[in-house]
Order: C-alpha cells, then structure tokens, then sequence
C-alpha cells in the first residue's frame, strides 16, 4: 500500500470513530405519558431537554362521575360514600418524579359548605391537627366564605393565613389552588390574571420531597411525600362536606412555578 493510500485509510477510519462517539444519544421513552419537549433543539443539552415534566388527570362530579387518571401511582381517586357529590385524591409526589408543584384547578357552581380541602395526612380533617398519622399534616380548606391554612405540628397546628373575598362567590367559576414546600397560593378567577392572588408562605405548612425534619408520629415514612385532596368535603371526614365543585384537574409539575397556559391546556379548562 502506497503511503498516500495509508493516509487515506487512516483519515477514514478516524472520521468513522468520531462520527460514532460523538452522535446524540438516543433517550428512552418514559415508562408513561408525561410531556416533555417532542424533539429536542441542536442547542438543547439534557439538562434542558428535562427540565420540566407535567402530568395531570380530571375529576368530574356533575352532570356524570368520571375520572382519567390512568396512573394511579401518581395521583389515586379514592372511595367516597356511594351516590354523594364527594370526592377524594391522594396525590404521590415521589412517583416517575420528584413533583415541586401540585395545581388543583376546580370548576365551582353555588358552592356552599366544604368544598376543597388539601392536607398533608390522611387524616387531616379540617381545622388543623389530624389523629396522629404523621407530624406533617398542614392543611387547606374552603369553608363557606373563608379560605383557611393550618400549620403541620412542626409548627403549632394552628392557624397562620386567613383569606376572606369570598373565596367561593355565587355562580359558576374557574379556581386555582397551588401548594409547593412551604408555600400555598390560590388564584379566585383564573381567566382574570389580574386577580390578587392570595398567598401564604411558611417553613411548617406543605413539606414537599425530602422531608427537611424527622417525623416522630410517621418515623417509617408511609405518609411522606403524599398530599390528600377533599372535594366537596374534607378527605378524612364525609361528614364535613359540601356542594359545588363540578370537576377538578390536577396537575403536577417538576417546576416550582408551572405557566398558567400550559395548564389550562393540559386540563382543558
């Protein structure tokens, strides 16, 4: 072989291995529907590329009972006393992924009574406190025309925000409530991005993943990373309920600050 010939082959054969070390890795395809980006850009890198997951399934109430949330794993509509407007959800923040933000997006008509309530315990039934399930066990409830957020007993189970409005007004409405670690926000009229929203921040109300204090009622961790949501009742009572809520999204996010738009467009309402 002449020597050009050698150079040839040479030049060749490191195109080749360059070519093969340095093509984008193929990335698997999640083992279930969470959205992500539907090709990735040339400048993405895979930091960017999964920098942000959505899931999210609905609840309807009326006018037929339904639900789509095929990954029970990750957000599990629970029993509720047969023929009752009630509803109930434990939503698992550890599951697929490390969830930062929790959305529960309602639909509310004439509402009276209880009509959503979010705790950290399964036994979280309003007012604060809980039966001893677990030392995280903030909670969230709208009663009649007040919207209130209990701290967890890493706290002083007591009340630490009071939102007045009311939070549930005559007619038929779009509501938002969010909950991340150490902070709720509801929104009282989605469409109207102008609304104030009512925030309240706290190190002792909802303890996302990983548990930042040890928990001397739940030391095995069975309540940890988990949220229950009540509609139209309190989820660790029936018989603290109410009416109103026609149909409930919930929508978890890896990012902290899910965009409005995504969404209304994930939940189609």
């Amino acid at each position: 072989m002449q020597p050009s010939q050698r150079s040839l082959v040479w030049i060749c054969s490191f195109a080749l291995v360059l070519a093969l070390t340095t093509a984008p890795a193929a990335f698997a395809q999640p083992p279930w529907d969470v959205d992500f980006p539907a090709e990735p850009e040339p400048s993405d890198d895979i930091g960017s590329i999964f920098s942000t997951a959505n899931y999210s399934c609905n609840i309807n109430i009326s006018p037929f009972s339904s639900e789509d949330c095929s990954l029970e794993d990750v957000v599990d509509p629970q029993p509720s006393p047969f023929g009752s407007n009630q509803r109930r959800a434990i939503v698992d923040l550890n599951q697929g992924f490390n969830w930062r933000s929790l959305v529960v997006r309602v639909e509310t008509c004439n509402p009276t009574g209880w009509t959503v309530h979010i705790g950290d315990s399964p036994t979280n039934n309003g007012y604060g406190g809980d039966s001893g399930s677990t030392s995280h066990d903030a909670e969230v409830q709208a009663l009649n025309n007040q919207l209130t957020v209990y701290e967890s007993d890493i706290g002083t189970s007591s009340l630490t925000c009071l939102f007045t409005g009311p939070p549930n007004p005559p007619g038929c409405i779009v509501q938002q409530y969010l909950v991340r670690n150490d902070y709720f926000e509801f929104d009282p009229n989605v469409p109207l991005t102008t609304n104030p929203l009512s925030i309240c921040s706290n190190s002792t109300i909802f303890d996302f993943p990983n548990y930042d204090e040890a928990d001397l009622e739940d030391p095995s961790g069975l309540y940890e990373d988990k949220v229950y949501v009540g509609l139209n009742r309190t989820y660790g009572s029936s018989s603290r309920n109410g009416s109103g809520i026609q149909r409930a999204c919930f929508f978890l996010s890896t990012s902290a600050t899910p965009n409005n738009s995504t969404i209304t467009s994930e939940c189609g309402f």
